[in-house]
């Protein structure tokens, strides 16, 4: 394993704000042209980039990556090209309005882990029908996992796929592909450019791995705000810090609180965890007007 930092570049978070854009991906075919732009991508910058791992939501990104910050820069650029480039075919480029980039350096090896752990985990925060270990839009669901094998024995060369097949696929002339590039359904498969055994070899085992994806709430919020990134978390997250909160300052369960107590720990879960109204309602048991009067829906 590299050092985090040397003469070839360092690891970097570069993520795109959602907040700020409109919906990118709204049908499956839209994740589908996503996960080909950044298989497009990882092929264009091959020899300068490492990608350790991402994930495609509905209006932002995430990466992780290795190289030089230029060479990162320029990763995000031809993103962007490419990107509006679709919307714009699609008529559809008032969605790029707002679209920008947080690009966040990566010294040290806990933050590594912890900010893969919260990457690979952001899109079942979005859609409860998938785990951190389903949601098909990023290379998530392969760390650790039989996934690996399975999908190498079905493989799809890319090669294989005629010229004009692969320009309709990644709306592109570019075809320099290196040979171990294959396809999964519509797609380029992230096994053919992600980083898997490195990413793996940066946690003690398996075990240690999904300690940190199912469990770091704390360490993702401070990540989330580094970043300006709206994180949502389940009831079940929220329930496990709200516990937390009542006891550290009121030696109390949360439910055993007076309502001048949970006030205190409805605006906690709200302002640092990003808790909704209808959450904080289910969790601590308040009233729907108190909670809209404390934290007025237009305001989220």
């Amino acid at each position: 394993m590299r050092d985090l930092i040397s003469r070839e570049g360092c690891f970097w978070h570069l993520c795109t704000p959602g907040e700020l854009s409109g919906v990118l991906f709204r049908k499956r075919s839209d994740y589908v042209f996503g996960m080909n732009m950044v298989g497009l991508l990882a092929a264009i910058f091959w020899d300068r980039l490492k990608i350790y791992t991402f994930q495609i939501m509905s209006n932002h990104f995430h990466f992780i990556i290795y190289g030089d910050k230029d060479e990162v820069l320029l990763f995000y650029s031809e993103l962007y090209r490419r990107l509006k480039k679709f919307l714009v075919f699609e008529g559809r480029f008032s969605d790029m309005k707002g679209f920008s980039y947080k690009l966040i350096k990566i010294t040290d090896l806990v933050y590594l882990r912890n900010v893969i752990a919260y990457v690979n985990r952001n899109g079942y925060l979005i859609d409860s029908n998938y785990t951190p270990f389903s949601y098909p839009w990023g290379s998530n669901r392969y760390f650790f996992s039989m996934l690996q094998e399975y999908e190498s024995q079905l493989q799809f060369s890319l090669q294989q796929v005629p010229v004009n097949e692969k320009r309709r696929m990644f709306h592109s002339h570019f075809n320099t592909f290196p040979p171990c590039f294959f396809l999964i359904g519509q797609y380029v498969s992230p096994l053919s450019y992600i980083a898997i055994s490195d990413v793996e070899s940066l946690f003690n085992n398996a075990h240690h791995y999904y300690s940190l994806v199912s469990r770091l709430v704390e360490s993702f919020s401070d990540i989330a705000k580094e970043q300006a990134d709206k994180i949502v978390y389940t009831d079940e997250e929220l329930s496990s810090v709200m516990y937390s909160i009542s006891m550290e300052k009121f030696k109390q369960k949360p439910l055993q609180l007076d309502k001048d107590g949970k006030l205190v720990v409805a605006k906690i879960l709200h302002f640092k965890y990003n808790a909704n109204n209808q959450q904080i309602r289910r969790l601590l048991r308040l009233d729907t007007d108190i909670l809209n009067s404390l934290f007025p829906p237009s305001r989220r």
